[in-house]
């Protein structure tokens, strides 16, 4: 009889002889199956305990069932209370007396019986739940059919960390925005305004209220301006790796009131959650393009000033000396001529006295002319 034979004897007494019956069953194959049935709950247990995150199971009667290690890692405050067929209400008290839960502190009774309620109907979405010494868990549970609740547990802390980096960095970047002196105006890919900061409010007279979510296409530009719009902002989303520092540009801009105004704007374009999104840094150029045209003008009219000067300078120039030269010229003729001593001396003062006007002349124009060179330069 081999050990996997089940032996069942019996003695039965017959006359003088007593006689033995023997049964004998082959329980091999039951044998093979409870060793298959072991095997394949040790790899379970093995797969749940190898599981990154926080498994549990509860029977129908909110029992516990089963739990790896890393469950009770992260409740460790209850952990000596965590063994299978203890209720769940029970360890969840438990964890309550030893601070184990930062939302309960200030009402136990009523934190205990909304996570009862959120346990015995599961939502459909996870919930967070903040823990006594600061860590985070995202809290999965699903009711099955047979009753029974099947829980995970996901240590968010790291990601909680970030999303308050994330809500400070973000709040910095809307001081920064709305501090700015530049009117700055976000756009998406279809051309919606995502953000529109204090200074745009006051260049363009709109409240921001009133233009989240509108196309800034129709809203701020004028409309024989927007084809060229339009190809302004399709460069900009095909420049490669969204790379568009240093494109800036003067265009024309709309207001609340229906003027137009004139606008630098440089964009530059980032890439958000949902795709890319067009940064249009704005300054009103209007004033300063009129003092610029001013000055253009100033500028044409001082040169014209500049060349009629010139030339006067240039006829008088030729108008006086012309005649002068030819007063030098007889009254040196003259001297080479007999002449009586006072007439001789006559003639020699006038000429000295033509030659110091000449001389005088031509300070005066050399003064002028080196005037002018300077200025111009």
């Amino acid at each position: 009889v081999c050990s996997s034979d089940l032996l069942a004897v019996n003695s039965v007494q017959t006359g003088k002889a007593r006689l033995y019956v023997a049964v004998v069953r082959n329980i091999s194959r039951r044998k093979d199956t409870e060793r298959q049935l072991r095997e394949a709950q040790e790899r379970l247990r093995g797969a749940i305990e190898a599981l990154p995150d926080a498994f549990v199971l509860y029977d129908a009667d909110d029992r516990l069932v089963i739990c790896n290690q890393r469950y009770r890692d992260l409740y460790s405050l209850s952990a000596e209370a965590i063994r299978p067929g203890q209720l769940f209400e029970e360890m969840l008290r438990y964890g309550v007396a030893l601070g184990q839960y930062a939302a309960a502190l200030q009402d136990p009774e009523g934190w205990i019986a909304e996570r009862l309620r959120l346990h015995r109907s599961p939502p459909s979405q996870p919930i967070e739940q903040h823990l006594g010494d600061g860590r985070w868990l995202r809290v999965f549970e699903r009711r099955m059919p047979d009753g029974q609740t099947v829980g995970f547990r996901i240590d968010i802390t790291e990601l909680k960390s970030r999303e308050e980096a994330l809500r400070k960095s973000e709040g910095q970047l809307r001081a920064v925005v709305g501090g700015a002196l530049d009117a700055i105006v976000v756009i998406n890919a279809e051309g919606h305004i995502l953000e529109f900061n204090p200074a745009a409010e006051r260049v363009f007279g709109y409240a921001r209220a009133d233009v989240m979510g509108v196309a800034a296409r129709g809203l701020l530009v004028p409309e024989r301006h927007r084809p060229a719009y339009d190809e302004q902002i399709r460069r900009v989303l095909q420049a490669p790796h969204l790379d568009t520092e240093g494109v800036r540009i003067e265009a024309r801009a709309l207001t609340r009131d229906g003027g137009e105004i004139l606008m630098e704007v440089a964009f530059n374009s980032v890439l958000g959650e949902n795709g890319p999104v067009i940064i249009a840094f704005m300054r009103d150029i209007t004033q300063e393009h009129a003092k610029t045209v001013a000055l253009e003008e100033a500028r044409v009219q001082a040169e014209e000033a500049d060349r009629a000067k010139s030339d006067f300078l240039a006829m008088m120039s030729h108008e006086i000396r012309t005649p002068l030269n030819a007063v030098l010229g007889l009254l040196d003729l003259l001297l080479h001529t007999p002449l009586q001593p006072d007439q001789k001396r006559h003639t020699e003062t006038a000429r000295d006295a033509a030659l110091a006007l000449l001389q005088i002349l031509n300070d005066v124009l050399d003064f002028v002319y080196t005037g002018e060179n300077m200025a111009r330069h």
